[in-house]
């Protein structure tokens, strides 16, 4: 689909408070009344935010809220709750999770002091979603114990929360010690642990159960009659890891389950080489190349290999490459992964490759209303290089359209509110216009 400018998208700048009236007292309510009754509901309403973005015109920038960012750190977002987290270390000694309610940005609770497991180490955190629940995960990786003499124990340790906390320090659900070193990561259905020697441990953060996986002692499935034993895990599925077998062949496995040939598309063509992409909680993109140039791509479950959603991408021209960020809608209906958009309720995919027709689309955020917010390459003839343009994307209607150029498009809508940043200092909340 070639990029059409349908609609232009302004949001609210420093004069104006995103009612496309500047700053002038418009009732936003539409619920009518006498002038009274209408002054009552707007001083009921969020207060605007002092820092205002131009926005894409989905958001009220009169209507949200505020706070610092802590040096280097990113929100974290938990959909299933509607809040965002924030993780401070500036102490330099021990972190702290302070979590907030998207729409409002009151505080819900905030985390006991987390130290590291050693005084060289630091802490790390982020937040991943398992089996349909949020979770707060805190990290480090060192040397425990050592003194004078001893030199002591090599551990990653792991502090677990639950995104329903409640009140201060807040003591986590589960303190886990993996003995090793390595770097822990969401993983899918579990947090994954990747320690030397081929190692990977799995870590349930419901249970705080881990288990540990021998990279070169996995055995394929007999379906996969291709596969040799061994591969990189790339990701925990409900029924165990999801190896990638690329050194020995084009493919993918679950031990004891599916494997990427079983569930490739008959389109594919029979010696179509594979690649999978971990993107969420039970979820993995797999592509397969044709003989054509074109590539399928689709959404699996990955526990059973089940399609999901299907996409079908053009030959690229090669011109337009770049960060492959991964977004869902906080509803878990809508997929961005790159050039990618799928709706995974209806099964459909779109394919936003550049192409010697087409300019290149890369996704960064997605609403449950199915606005998918992206950069596209504009290429021109006498440029090698492309003009990043802010566009905006109705999934439904397949409508592309452009944003002020100078846009800042949210990093998660959830919760009724699209979460910005500004300058990597402040957290920016605006409310859903309308």
């Amino acid at each position: 689909m070639a990029l059409g400018t349908l609609a232009a998208c302004g949001g609210g700048s420093d004069d104006d408070d995103g009612s496309g009236n500047g700053s002038g007292g418009t009732d936003k309510t539409g619920t009518g009344g006498d002038a009274a009754g209408q002054e009552a509901e707007q001083d009921d309403a969020p207060a605007a935010p002092v820092t205002q973005l131009t926005v894409p015109a989905a958001y009220d920038t009169g209507r949200g809220w505020e706070t610092a960012l802590p040096p280097g750190a990113a929100p974290l977002t938990l959909p299933g709750s509607g809040a965002v987290a924030l993780f401070d270390e500036t102490s330099g000694t021990d972190g702290r999770f302070t979590v907030h309610d998207a729409a409002t940005g009151e505080v819900l609770w905030s985390s006991a002091a987390l130290e590291p497991v050693g005084e060289s180490a630091s802490l790390e955190a982020f937040a991943t979603t398992v089996n349909g629940e949020d979770y707060l995960v805190a990290w480090s990786a060192g040397t425990s114990g050592a003194g004078v003499i001893d030199r002591g124990d090599e551990l990653v340790v792991l502090d677990i929360f639950t995104a329903d906390g409640s009140g201060d320090a807040v003591e986590p659900l589960h303190h886990v010690e993996v003995p090793g070193s390595g770097e822990a990561a969401p993983g899918g259905a579990g947090l994954m642990l990747e320690l030397e020697e081929d190692i990977v441990v799995g870590v349930d953060p419901a249970t705080g159960v881990t288990t540990e996986y021998d990279e070169s002692a996995l055995e394929p499935p007999p379906t996969c009659k291709d596969c040799d034993p061994g591969g990189d895990i790339v990701a925990l599925t409900a029924n165990g890891p999801l190896v990638d077998d690329s050194y020995a062949y084009e493919g993918f496995w679950v031990p004891g389950g599916w494997a990427g040939e079983e569930v490739a598309p008959r389109e594919a063509g029979p010696d179509a080489g594979a690649s999978v992409t971990p993107v969420g909680d039970g979820l993995v993109i797999a592509e397969w190349s044709r003989s054509d140039g074109q590539t399928i791509r689709s959404v699996l479950d990955s526990a059973s290999g089940t399609t999901a959603a299907t996409a079908l991408c053009p030959e690229p021209d090669g011109s337009a490459a770049g960060a492959e960020h991964t977004a869902m809608s906080a509803n878990g209906r809508y997929l961005v992964h790159g050039v990618l958009v799928f709706d995974l309720e209806e099964g459909t995919g779109h394919c936003f490759e550049a192409t010697p027709d087409a300019n290149a689309v890369q996704f960064s955020a997605v609403t449950d209303a199915g606005v998918a917010f992206g950069v596209a390459e504009v290429m021109t003839e006498d440029s090698w290089v492309g003009t990043p343009t802010p566009v905006q994307l109705d999934i439904a209607s397949g409508e592309v359209a452009e944003t002020a150029p100078e846009a800042v498009f949210p990093v998660a809508d959830l919760g009724g509110a699209g979460l910005f940043t500004a300058d990597d200092e402040t957290l920016v909340a605006y409310l859903h216009a309308g």
